[in-house]
């Protein structure tokens, strides 16, 4: 059996965890969610071991996130940054002062309070490949 639905992806991981522990889980689930979400959802994200150092304007936006960020898009993330903003795995938008004030454990950076989240320009003309691929299984245990 597999299930779907066109609500938001929360509701159908809701409903799977529900299932489950009716001991009716579903054999496969067809999510319109990355596996970074999901298992960000599911598996909760790992928190920053605070070790790293950024050496590009990318690892310097990286850095300054909480781990909730989602870090599909950065390009969209350093637009948000400029603002004080960022977009959370669940699709809402904080404000990063709040993270930091919050306690929400960010990665150290490497200097400035207020760093420059200009991200380089993309560059065109990159082979993309539209191939067929395997899905990806992930098995969750109790």
């Amino acid at each position: 059996m597999a299930t779907y639905t066109i609500n938001a992806p929360e509701y159908h991981e809701d409903a799977i965890r529900s299932l489950k522990q009716r001991g009716r889980a579903p054999d496969i689930a067809i999510m319109d969610s990355s596996v970074y979400q999901f298992c960000g959802r599911i598996a909760g994200l790992p928190e920053p071991r605070g070790d790293y150092t950024p050496r590009t304007p990318a690892g310097e936006l990286i850095a300054a996130l909480p781990a909730e960020a989602d870090l599909r898009d950065l390009e969209t993330q350093a637009t948000y940054a400029r603002e004080d903003l960022y977009l959370t795995l669940d699709s809402g938008v904080r404000a990063l002062s709040d993270a930091r004030a919050g306690g929400v454990r960010q990665a150290a950076t490497s200097g400035s309070a207020r760093p420059d989240f200009s991200l380089p320009e993309r560059v065109e003309g990159g082979e993309v490949d539209f191939g067929e691929s395997s899905p990806i299984r992930i098995r969750l245990e109790e």
